[in-house]
């Protein structure tokens, strides 16, 4: 019969404890991929409203996440652009690094950041499709408003 008494004890104790339990476990973010290194663009699109050309060109991108605590990330956004001359030789190259900061969400799929090293403001939206993979659009809206669409791959 004490035995019956100290069962009934801990299965009331344990009945209480497992709830808060249950509602710890729910509130906690799921596990962050971490995006620390150089992503470069395996794929890339874009657009501007008036139709102009980007220019006859090769562009590389490459966001490099130089820091991560937990779901914020700090970085930069390279632009290396070569020129080509009218027979297809490279004529110029221009560079250009943007400061980001960003934020994963809560549910560990999706990324966005922001520029802050430029009064222009540039924001990148995009997926987290796997630990190799990030697809994202970038864009700036106003009078001369574009939007770009990358599939980027980590090196």
């Amino acid at each position: 019969m004490r035995h019956l008494f100290v069962l009934s004890i801990l299965i009331a104790f344990g009945s209480l404890w497992l709830p808060g339990q249950r509602a710890a476990a729910q509130t906690e973010p799921p596990p962050v991929i971490d995006l620390v290194g150089t992503w470069v663009s395996a794929y890339h699109e874009n657009g501007r409203w008036d139709g102009t050309s980007w220019g006859i060109g090769r562009v590389t991108h490459e966001m490099i996440i130089t820091e991560q605590r937990g779901m914020m990330v700090r970085g930069s956004w390279r632009l290396h652009v070569t020129q080509l001359d009218g027979q297809g030789r490279d004529a110029s190259v221009q560079e250009r690094d943007v400061q980001l900061i960003g934020a994963i969400s809560w549910s560990g799929d999706q990324i966005t950041l922001v520029n802050h090293s430029e009064k222009n403001a540039i924001v990148f939206q995009g997926r987290i499709l796997n630990p190799i993979t990030i697809e994202l659009i970038a864009y700036e809206a106003g009078e001369r408003g574009w939007i770009e669409q990358f599939l980027l791959v980590r090196r």
